[in-house]
């Protein structure tokens, strides 16, 4: 029987973290199924799912990870999940959908955009944002990858996603993942 664990880490960032969280759950006998890590404002950050052996390792990988050169004074969260809360939620059926959003950085954009995603019921897969610098002047990119459930009529969110561009100031473009791929690899 497998049992599942939850690891979050977060910390400034250092080489080795990595590599000391796969160690620590190596050397238990655990197997990463996913992972996640991202550097923001050098601050690292990580979440990944691993099966056990055993049940109630979270104390004992914990104690393992914090030995740990790499990991001495990073936060780390270690949970035992059950294996339907892993489980993807009942969505209903969906088209998978690329926003970006370009323009001046201020308060309030990722809210503008997430809801009407929200209210759509439009679920976020993915997202990144990032500060940029553009001619002169401090930019903002946004990056959601999203499934849109195929009830949403594309056409009145696409105007409704413009609306709220041009109240906030900001470029929204909605496109289909193939279509955006494709025309992104050329």
């Amino acid at each position: 029987m497998k049992y599942w664990i939850v690891i979050t880490v977060v910390g400034s960032d250092r080489p080795g973290i990595v590599a000391a969280v796969s160690k620590v759950l190596y050397k238990s006998g655990c197997n990463i199924e996913e992972l996640s890590s991202t550097i923001l404002k050098r601050q690292f950050t990580m979440i990944l799912i691993a099966t056990s052996p055993r049940q109630n390792t979270t104390v004992h990988i914990k104690e393992a990870c914090l030995r740990e050169e790499p990991l001495r004074g990073m936060e780390i969260h270690v949970q035992e999940v059950s294996s339907h809360t892993l489980r993807h939620h009942k969505q209903p059926p969906s088209q998978p959908f690329i926003i970006t959003v370009i323009g001046e950085d201020k308060p309030g954009l990722v809210y503008g955009v997430t809801e009407i995603l929200a209210k759509h019921g439009i679920n976020i897969t993915n997202f990144d944002a990032k500060v940029t610098n553009m001619i002169e002047k401090t930019g903002y990119a946004q990056i959601y990858e999203v499934e849109i459930p195929d009830k949403v009529d594309i056409g009145s969110l696409k105007k409704e996603l413009a609306r709220r561009g041009k109240k906030l100031a900001v470029d929204i473009a909605l496109q289909h993942r193939n279509i955006f791929r494709a025309i992104n690899e050329i």
